[in-house]
This record gives structure tokens, sequence and C-alpha cells, in this order.
């Protein structure tokens, strides 16, 4: 194309002309003005046509440019004038981080020379991408859309690809036995039969508890380059020995039991806890100390003990006895306290639990459960320390819920009623430390100032760099030593600050909901806020939130 061009033909000679042409130094667009006897108008159609003419099309003009050739023309001037720039289009490989990816990138020309096939060919040299995995139909595309695209454009398509390396699977475990959850189960109308938890699974010696299945090969990948990537095969992993199981003799894919017993998944295994069944635990059968799951198909007397490592199921009621149980604890009927005169001859009634409680109902009874808690109708003057949620009564028994006593959870404190019309005390307290949410703060404000501190530090390095002291070497490696230290602070309170975020985020959850009515006498704590009732109030939650305790109305739950 050459840098010089000729105004439009349809021009008569007596009029004045302008030439638009290129000129090199600084991609700048110049019109040369000569004068003829007839004034020439400057105006939008005049200007495209002559771009066009002078293959300046989409170059980009300056309206002051044009102002000042307007003033020429108009002034009899005759010479040059600086209008505008031209853009030659520009191309680009992007090659993504793991080299798997090669996306061309085309910026078309603003009034400069348009992309030719040797600027592809040396993009695509500097590039090494295999030659057999350059998409040449993915390019032609690209091109082909250059001349109707908007001058300035960008336009872009992946025209290369490799292929990520796929690592083998490990070995890995398939139950084969059912192991109940010991869930309420769903009846019909969607409300929890909690007399209902399932059956208790057992198995006897030789029945299959778990099938391993073998690793697979890694898949290799390869660059856009045509290199290899070489993927690993899965690992060959081991059955987890426990008690109650052992390798199957004709097949060492397949864990089996060795006794009778309930099954316990694990990790990579399983074990077998043999269930002991009892009648009742009275006077008879003694105290109770087993390491398994237990089964008590009657009651539990006054008196007595129970210790137990697993599970314990009891059918009937269980009175002023000590249970201390580390899985779940299961009583159809219901847990009942000492009456006064039993107290006084030193019964008591406390329950130790390290996985969930579930109960038909419960009075006067100490309750210390590491897990949920659960009950049907009533939990009537006790003491509960319950390190998640605690539950009492539903829809279905409208007065059902919590009366007296005191009821500690971490989580979420749920009663159909809470408190009686007579005005019985009845303390609700949700156990969370509101110190987060202050360590949050300080979080922030720690990390303001540091990142405060580095911007100021990075302007001085600045600073430093555009002067000639002798020292300055030593003193830009003295403040980029100390940015580095505010960085990594910086990224150790960040993440802090994340970690308490989430668990903040947590605190606003925790609630105590009521959808049935509050009585007067009651107080409510969650966190270091404590709320007394003094007027009832049906259907509501009440929240930690703005550095106080609230409480909104709380949406019946549909059945």
């Amino acid at each position: 194309m050459s840098p010089d061009s000729k105004p439009s033909d349809t021009l008569p000679p007596n009029r004045t002309q302008v030439a638009l042409n290129r000129k090199a130094a600084g991609n700048r667009v110049i019109a040369r003005v000569t004068l003829g006897k007839e004034p020439l108008t400057i105006d939008q159609t005049w200007l495209t046509t002559e771009l066009q003419h002078a293959d300046l099309k989409g170059a980009v003009i300056s309206k002051t440019g044009i102002l000042q050739l307007q003033r020429m023309i108009a002034s009899g001037e005759d010479g040059e004038v600086e209008i505008g720039e031209y853009h030659d289009a520009v191309v680009r490989l992007q090659i993504s981080d793991d080299n798997l990816v090669a996306k061309l990138i085309l910026k078309t020309a603003r009034g400069g020379e348009p992309t030719s096939s040797e600027h592809l060919s040396e993009v695509f040299e500097h590039a090494k991408i295999a030659s057999h995995l350059i998409d040449h139909k993915a390019i032609n595309r690209l091109l082909a859309a250059v001349p109707t695209a908007t001058p300035g454009s960008t336009l872009q398509i992946v025209i290369a690809r490799g292929k990520a390396p796929i690592n083998g699977r490990d070995s890995y475990f398939e139950p084969l036995v059912q192991v109940s959850e010991r869930r309420p189960a769903e009846r019909a109308d969607g409300s929890l039969d909690y007399r209902d938890l399932g059956a208790i699974p057992t198995v006897k010696p030789g029945d299959i508890l778990m099938r391993r299945h073998p690793p697979t090969k890694g898949d290799d990948g390869f660059t856009i380059e045509g290199e290899v990537i070489k993927a690993k095969d899965g690992r060959q992993l081991q059955f987890k020995r426990h008690k109650g199981t052992a390798i199957a003799e004709d097949d060492p894919n397949l864990l089996i039991a060795s006794i009778n017993g309930q099954p316990v998944l694990q990790q990579a295994g399983a074990s077998v806890d043999p269930v002991l069944t009892v009648e009742d635990v009275n006077l008879r059968s003694g105290h109770i100390d087993y390491d398994g799951t237990l089964m008590v198909r009657g009651s539990v007397s006054p008196g007595m003990h129970i210790k137990v490592s697993g599970d314990v199921h009891i059918m009937g009621m269980v009175e002023c006895a000590k249970l201390e149980v580390g899985g779940n604890l299961d009583v159809k009927m219901g847990i009942s306290g000492p009456t006064d005169d039993a107290r006084e001859e030193g019964l008591s009634m406390h329950v130790r639990c390290h996985g969930n409680l579930s109960a038909g109902h419960v009075e006067k009874a100490e309750l210390d459960v590491k897990g949920d808690i659960t009950i049907k109708s009533q939990l009537t003057h006790s003491q509960v320390n319950c390190d998640n949620q605690v539950i009492v009564g539903s829809t279905g028994q409208p007065r059902s819920g919590i009366v007296g006593g005191c009821i500690r959870a971490t989580t979420l404190i749920r009663a159909q009623n809470l408190g009686a019309q007579a005005g019985i005390t009845t303390e609700a307290i949700i156990q969370t430390s509101v110190d987060i949410l202050i360590k949050l703060e300080e979080h922030n404000d720690e990390i303001a100032c540091k990142q405060a501190d580095l911007g100021r530090l990075l302007k001085v390095m600045v600073e430093l760099s555009k002067t000639q002291a002798p020292d300055i070497e030593a003193r830009l490696t003295t403040i980029n030593s100390t940015c580095d230290r505010l960085k990594a602070e910086l990224s150790t309170i960040t993440l802090e600050r994340e970690q308490l975020q989430a668990r903040a985020d947590d605190i606003m959850n925790h609630c105590i909901e009521v959808p049935g009515t509050v009585y007067p006498g009651v107080v409510l704590t969650i966190g270091d806020k404590t709320l007394e009732i003094t007027d009832a109030i049906s259907q509501v939650c009440f929240r930690y939130a703005e550095d106080r305790l609230t409480h909104r109305p709380l949406q019946p739950q549909t059945k």
C-alpha cells in the first residue's frame, strides 16, 4: 500500500483538495491541503469516503484534528495537519498455564496493515506448537470473520488443544451390608415417627461385609507442543482390619464377618460389634459393663448402672439409673428421675451419651450428650448439656415441649412449647462464644493496617528508585524484605480471618425455635445476651444478631 494517497477523482481541479496519507512515525494520519478556488466542505460523509479511498478505513480520527483542518481551509492555508492515528492488526497467541490450550487472539486493523499469512506463520513458529495439533479450520474461520468485523475489535478462537493426564483411581471399597443410621422414620404425611428408628442390622460369621475393587491405570496426556504428560497409576490399598472381621480365604478382595454382631462401616474396612441382649436390667442381671451393643427388651430398674462402648436400645423405661453410652442411646418409652423420697435415698437419673439420644419423654434427669437430643413429647425439670441440638415435641402433640430445668445446647433448641402458663422458671441456653466476633473485628482492623503499611512502603520504593542516592540498593533491599514479611503476615492473618468468618456465620445461625408458645418465666440466653420472657409469644425464633438477642416470627412448617 503506497504511503501517499490521492484525493477522490470526483473533485474538480479548481476545488480545494485534501489528501489523506500515513506518517510512519507515531502511526499518524496526515491531511495535506491543496487550496483551490472553490471551498471544500469537511463533514462525516467526506471523511468516510476519503478514508476508504486512502485505505485508512477504521483509523482513529480526532475531533481536534478535524477542527484544525477546517480552520486551515477556512483561513486559506496550504500545508499538512495531523488528524488522527492508524493501527496495524495485532496477532498473538495465548497459552494456558498448563500448556494444554492455545488461543489465537487477533485485533483487527484500524486503518493500518491487515493480518498477513506471514505474520501468522511467525507467531506459530515462535510458539512451537505441534503441527498436527493446529486446527487450521478454526484459523480460517477466524480470518474469514475479519473483513466484516468492526475495526479495532478483538477476535479469538482456540486453535490447538492438548490433553490433560487422567490419573488412575486407587482401589476403592464397596460396602455390601446395610448399616442403619438410626434416624426417625418418616410417615406418609411427612412427620417423623420417633418410635421407629429402623431395625438393628446384624451379621453372622461368613457374611460378606465389603468388596475391594482393583485400581485402574492412568491415561497419559500431552501438551500443545506434543510433549507427553505422564499420568499416575492408581494404588492398591489394603483392608484395614478391625475386630470381628477377616479376609475371605477364597477371595482376597472380600472382607467377611468372623463373629455374630452388629456391622459398623469403617474407612477401608468394617468391624462387627457383638450385640448383648437382655430382658431387663435389674437385680437379676446385675450392672452391665459391656464392650459392644446392648439391647434391653424390657426396662432398666432404679439403682442400676449401664456402661456400654456401643449403642444402647431400651424398649421400656429407664428409672433412676446411671447410663454411660459410647454410641447412640434410644429409649422407646422414657427416662424418669427420682421423686423427693427417692432422692433422699441417694437415687438419681444421670445419662452420659457420646452419640445421639432419643426418648419418648424425660423427667427430672441429668443429661450430658455429645450428639443430638430428640424427645418425642416432654422434657421436664431436667438439667441438660448437649454439644449439638435439642429437639422436643412436635406439632402433632400440641402440649409437648420443655418445662422447667435448664437446657444447654450449642446450635439449636427447638421446643413445641417452652415453659408453662404457671410461670415455671425454664432456662434455654445456646452456648456460643461471642469472642469469635470480637477476634474477627480485630483481624479486619489488623489486615487494614498492614495493607496500609504495605501500600506506604511500595510508594517509598517507587520514590527511592527515582533517586541517585549511593545507598539506594541497600535501602530498597531492606524495604523489600519488610514488604515480603508484611505479605506473609497478611496471608496468615487473612486465612485466620476466613476461618473466623466461617465460625461467625455459624453463630448467626444458632437459634431457639418455638413453633407453639413461649410462656412468662422463661429465660433465654444466646452467647452473652439474655432475655427474660414477661409476655407469652407464639411461633417465634430467637437469634443472636447485631450484638443483641433478637426474635422474629417463625414460619409454620408445611406438612
